[in-house]
This record gives C-alpha cells, structure tokens and sequence, in this order.
C-alpha cells in the first residue's frame, strides 16, 4: 500500500474528522512494518501539530512540523510533495519527507500525512544495480551546493559533495557529460553524470580507469608477450628458410602493427600447413580475441552510458506530462473565465437601464474576480515555469538590470516620485533571464508598498552578512510584523489585504525559487510601518 492509498483510506478519513488518533494509530503501525523503505509515519493537523505516529515513542513529539518545506508546500497546494532529505525528526534517520494531504467530503485538506523514505534503501538499490563492484553510483541533491542523498558509504548520506571541483560546478549548473578526474588519492577516475529532470537532483557515477580499462591492459601485455615471441621464432628459423619465411613474416608484421591502430581488423592468410600457417592461424585467433574484447568495453561504457539515460526517461516524461496539463488548465480555466468576464460586460452595456445600483455592483465584482482569477492562472504558470526551465549560466550584470526595471517602473506610475539609488556596477555569474524576473518581483514589491509614503525611497544593493556576501533590496514603506516572517515565501501567502496593497501572493515564491536555483538563499528583514529589507544570495 502507497502513501497515497493510506491517505485516502475512510477509515483514516473518519477518523481524522472525529478526532480519533487512536483508531488510525493500528493503521500506521500496520503500514510501518509491512514497508520496508519506510522508518516513519506520521498525521499532522493543519496548524503542524502531531497528531499520531506510526512509530513508538517518537522523538520531539510536541515539535511542530509547521517550519518544514514539505508541510507548507502540501499545505498550500493541496497535493503530493517530496521534500528536502532532513533527519527525521521521530526516528533521527536520513529520510526524504513525502507528505500527502488528507482531504475531507468538500475537497477541504483537513491533516498532513508524511511518509519518511529511508535514504538507506535508495543506496541499496543502487548498490544493486551497478554492474561492477568498481562502480561508485551516487545520487546528488543539486540544492544547498550539492548534498549527496543516496551512496554506497552510508557516512556520506546528506553529506556536501566532494571531488572534483569542475564536475560539481557542471552538475550544479544542470550539465551532463563524463569527465577523467583525479580523486584524493591521486588515482584516476571516469565519472559520469546527468541531471534528473524536474527535480534538483542528479545522478553520478564513478569508476577507477585503471578498472574499466584493465581488459584491455591484460589483452596487449598478452599481445606484446606473443609479438615478441613471435619475432623470436622468426630469428631462429632464418637462417634455414629466409626466402620461404620472410614474406609470411611480413604480413604477419604488418597484421600486428593493426593491432595498434583503429580498426585491428588486418588478418594473416597462411596457406601451408607447416608451423608458419599454424603461427598465422593462432594469430588470427589471437587479433579477433583482442578485437571482442575491446568491443565489449566500448559495449560496457555505452551501456553505463545508457542506464543513466533510462533512469531518467520516466522522469523526463512525467515532466512531459505535467507540461501538457499545466497547458491544459490553463486552456481550459481561461475559456469560462473569459466567458464569465464577456456576458457581464455585455450585461453592463446592453443592460445598464434595467439594472439598479446594487445589480450593476455584482457584476463590476464578477469582472474584477474573473481579472483576479486570470492573473492568479498567469501568474502560477510563471511559477511552474521559473521551476522546470533549464539555467544558462553567464555574466549578468545586475545593476543595469535593476535600472532598467526602475526605469519601466517610473513609466507606469509618472506621477509618483520615488528616490531609487541602486549601486553600481553589481556583477553575478547566473541565468540573467530568471535573475530578472527575480529582480522585477522584488523591486516591483518594494515600489508598490512605499506607495503610501510622503518620500518614498527604494535600494538595491551588497553588503556583507555574517561573514558572507548578499545582495538586498529595501524600501521604507508599509513593512510587516516578522511574527509571520515564515509565510513570506509560499504561493498565495499575503500580509497585507487586497484592499490595502494589490497582489496575488505568487512574486515572493517566484523569487525564493529562482534563487535556489542559483544556491542561494533568501530571507527578510522588516518592522511594520517602516520598511522591509530582502536580501538573497546567488551559489
């Protein structure tokens, strides 16, 4: 049974309405045993609050779960999510969070379930599926710099990724390839790697050259030993048969010289059946060995090649799929939405005299719902497109960037006078794409809610934060109470009404996304009523 089976059970359904942990509490303890990748299992209510566990005695039972990333994205999405590998915090294991909702009769998310995957048995897995016991497979979380998430040394589980630095920096930039590396020992090594698309992470995999070249190694010292003695024989028997063993000597030469060059494929043709053809036939039978041989290592390194591309084919296509039904909604919520906003703006206009006050009132709030609904669509298409579109690393330069969205800020609102000072030149190595987008939501932010202030004034700058380097942007306007700081970040979480500061709760999650691409991090400072300062950093 699946996480999302359980979660969807009526018997736990009930019993989470009724408030009945005990009789779903047998549930979880029957799912625990009978799932071996699993070491938790847990139901948490709306507030983040443990409401039974699956598991005996759990640690910090009384920790809320509210701060956790897997329990806010389930929270405000409403679906399935795989969180960040933290160490549980019931079992004090390395566990990938998967948290699933628990829906009432309305559709209404009325509890969190969380299964905890055990990293342990995605290295087993692994461990099981190389093809040599040389392999090193390893499979990498490209966030925080690069932690590793599954390994065949359980001591690296949510360790930072060690190695070479050029493979880090080309995984972490999405990249895939193989490199020849150097390892700490100063042993050589071929490593492959390859993103996983739609999720931040990436496989690699590892393998000593001296390992996957040694059939080839063995076979020409092999070779070598029997040129050798074949130049040997070829002495001893000149002085009786110069004239009749020298012709087959020397094709016999130049067959071995093949074996050096591309194609190995030159053969001897001896026809008699003295030693010379018996020579000539062990050679041949010796060249076509050596020739399999080296077919089945080029066969073996694109078969490794292969299996990285197949494991991430499923993942590819469900990415796939998700696009084609981000389109689909978008398709097919637009088309009512459109509608709705045509026949009431027809109302108004051929109805107008038949309506009173109240009747025109209704139909200007329709408007105005269906424009909020619309921006709402765009602006969670944005989201998921800043999420799955690949990062073009290069030189950004982000001051001009700043004054351009300040400039086109200025255009929409000519009549306000805004003191914007923005440093110069500030450089980043990033995707100036998606560097803007962040840029125009955070700028965009500040202009809008010094809109209120008698001398509005906005910043964009660098400075240095606990011993580390990190942009900001700041504003002295209406601010926020940092009570509610952790809201800041998660689609459709707003601190401050519609009436007070337009918005739809997107612009914020779009800037935290992006900049976890990037490996950085971003946070806020902010009093209420004097200002807010962000400040974020890029990897």
């Amino acid at each position: 049974m699946s996480a999302r089976e359980l979660a969807s059970r009526p018997t736990v359904i009930r019993a989470v309405l009724n408030n009945a942990p005990e009789q779903v509490e047998p549930q979880l303890v029957h799912f625990l045993n009978t799932n071996a990748r699993s070491d938790t299992v847990s139901i948490y209510d709306t507030t983040g609050t443990l409401w039974t566990s699956g598991v005996t005695n759990p640690v910090n039972r009384r920790r809320s779960a509210s701060d956790r990333e897997w329990f806010q994205q389930v929270i405000a999405t409403g679906k399935p999510y795989l969180g960040v590998p933290v160490i549980a915090r019931s079992t004090g294991t390395a566990t990938a969070p998967y948290g699933v909702p628990i829906f009432d009769e309305s559709g209404l998310t009325r509890a969190v379930l969380v299964m905890g995957i055990r990293l342990a048995v995605l290295s087993d897995a692994m461990a099981l599926l190389r093809s040599s016991s040389a392999e090193q497979p390893s499979v990498v979380d490209l966030r925080q710099g690069g932690i590793i998430l599954a390994d065949l040394n359980p001591d690296h589980l949510l360790k930072p990724v060690g190695g070479d630095k050029e493979m880090l920096r080309l995984m972490l930039a999405g990249k895939r390839g193989k490199l020849e590396i150097e390892n700490s020992k100063g042993q050589w090594q071929l490593g492959v790697f390859s993103p996983v698309p739609g999720v931040p992470w990436a496989i690699r995999i590892l393998e000593p050259i001296d390992e996957a070249f040694a059939p080839v190694t063995e076979m020409t010292r092999k070779v070598m030993f029997s040129v050798v003695a074949v130049l040997l024989l070829t002495l001893a028997m000149s002085w009786w048969s110069a004239t009749r063993v020298s012709r087959p000597l020397i094709q016999l030469r130049n067959a071995v010289a093949s074996l050096s060059g591309e194609d190995g494929t030159q053969r001897v043709n001896f026809s008699q059946a003295d030693e010379i053809g018996e020579l000539g036939r062990s050679f041949n039978q010796m060249a076509d060995t050596i020739v399999a041989k080296e077919k089945d290592l080029r066969k073996a390194n694109e078969e490794l090649e292969q299996r990285v591309a197949e494991r991430t084919t499923q993942l590819e296509a469900a990415n796939k799929e998700l696009e084609a039904f981000s389109y689909s909604v978008s398709h097919d919520l637009r088309a009512p939405l459109r509608a709705i906003d045509g026949f009431s703006q027809a109302l108004l206009e051929d109805c107008s005299d038949k309506l009173d006050r109240e009747g025109k009132d209704y139909l200007d709030r329709i408007c105005a719902g269906s424009h909020r609904m619309a921006q709402l669509i765009d602006d969670l298409l944005n989201l998921s497109r800043v999420t799955r579109s690949a990062i073009g690393r290069g030189q950004v330069n982000l001051s001009a960037l700043a004054e351009s969205i300040v400039a086109e800020l200025r255009k929409t609102e000519p009549e306000r006078r805004v003191n914007c000072e923005i440093a110069e030149r500030l450089t980043t190595d990033g995707d100036e794409r998606l560097l803007r987008v962040a840029l125009e939501n955070l700028l965009g932010n500040a202009w809008k809610f010094t809109g209120k202030c008698e001398q509005p004034k906005v910043e964009f700058g660098f400075v240095q934060n606990n011993g580390s380097s990190a942009y900001f942007v700041r504003d002295n306007g209406a601010g926020f109470d940092m009570t509610y700081a952790d809201k800041l970040f998660g689609p459709f979480q707003r601190l401050h009404a519609m009436t007070e500061f337009k918005g739809t709760g997107i612009g914020l999650a779009t800037v935290q996304r992006i900049v976890h691409r990037h490996g950085g991090r971003v946070w806020a400072e902010a009093q209420i009523g004097r200002g807010a300062t962000f400040y974020f950093t890029l990897g």
